[in-house]
């Protein structure tokens, strides 16, 4: 069944992985659906000013986008603040305008430090505002505008090959993928778990004659966890609560938990987790005919509750 949960994973993806003039196309797409008075510049010799919102006769919104293929922020990003920040205050003066906000679009998240620095390069940091792909996502879903996004990005039938996701996407994807499956066929659940595996298995980019598929193999774990791993600003934890995986707004240090009221919890460092729950879904469905994510997360927690058991005894004495 495809669902908007489907196509937001995908979207943010495609915005995370363009660059240059591409982004900026995808970024004046979106701009210009969620705001009726937006005017993207041209791509070239744009004086610093990517785009324009006019607010009113004097007062302008201003927008800059930076997406390049490889970021490095003391030495490139931090520049190009700067400089456009200097376009923007030469253009109000030469226009004799108000600025009323400005805009650092950008494809990737920011750390604390480079949302102080960018926040403070105005006066008053309440006319400064940051769009990262998050921000991107959160705006089409409010202004629900998923489907219009997703045909722009010829998403529409939902054909990106999980192998061109980056692994935190990947992992957002599959997971709600897994709540979905809950009301297909055995054969089909059984080929889409598969085809998971062998995603993950793609990933480690091993040649084919080499890939080792038995999941119990020292170097076949760590080799998924070396190429697969997310990095920790890109890390989410899930709950899962009543049958559907939800992100949490706050990330939680363990890989996997378990709470007092008998949820649990995944931050997964990387696709290694992922794989475990698709290949142990997979043995229930063909041993038990059975298809449950609760039954799965139950067997692979026992062992992490036995441990804590056992350090609690030994505590006590």
């Amino acid at each position: 069944m495809e669902t908007d949960v489907i196509k937001i994973s995908f979207i943010q993806s495609c915005i995370e992985n363009s660059y240059d003039f591409t982004f900026e196309n995808i970024s004046n797409f979106i701009l210009r659906l969620v705001h009726v008075n937006y005017y993207p510049t041209r791509s070239v010799h744009d004086n610093k000013v990517d785009g324009l919102y006019y607010n009113s006769l004097n007062k302008r919104t201003f927008f800059s986008m930076y997406a390049p293929k490889k970021h490095d922020w003391k030495k490139k990003d931090k520049t190009k603040v700067d400089n456009d920040v200097e376009g923007i205050k030469e253009f109000l003066i030469r226009h004799e305008l108000e600025l009323k906000k400005w805009y650092f679009v950008i494809n990737r998240e920011l750390s604390g430090d480079e949302i102080e620095y960018i926040k403070t390069k105005f006066d008053d940091p309440n006319k400064v505002d940051i769009i990262t792909p998050s921000k991107f996502i959160e705006l089409i879903v409010k202004k629900d505008v998923v489907t219009e996004t997703a045909r722009f990005l010829n998403l529409i039938n939902y054909n990106v090959p999980l192998t061109d996701l980056q692994p935190h996407a990947f992992l957002k994807h599959v997971l709600h993928s897994l709540v979905e499956m809950k009301t297909w066929g055995k054969e089909e659940i059984l080929k889409r778990l598969e085809h998971i595996t062998d995603a993950i298995v793609d990933l480690t980019y091993v040649d084919n004659e080499e890939k080792i598929r038995e999941s119990k193999n020292f170097m076949f774990r760590h080799m998924i966890r070396a190429y697969t791993r997310i990095p920790k600003k890109k890390r989410k934890s899930f709950a899962y609560y009543d049958g559907v995986f939800i992100e949490l707004s706050h990330l939680q240090e363990a890989e996997f938990a378990k709470t007092k009221d008998k949820h649990y919890i995944l931050t997964p460092y990387d696709l290694w987790f992922l794989y475990r729950i698709v290949k142990r879904l997979r043995t229930l469905v063909i041993q038990n005919n059975q298809y449950s994510i609760e039954v799965v997360l139950n067997e692979m927690y026992l062992p992490i509750q036995t441990r804590l058991e056992r350090i609690i005894v030994k505590r006590n004495g």
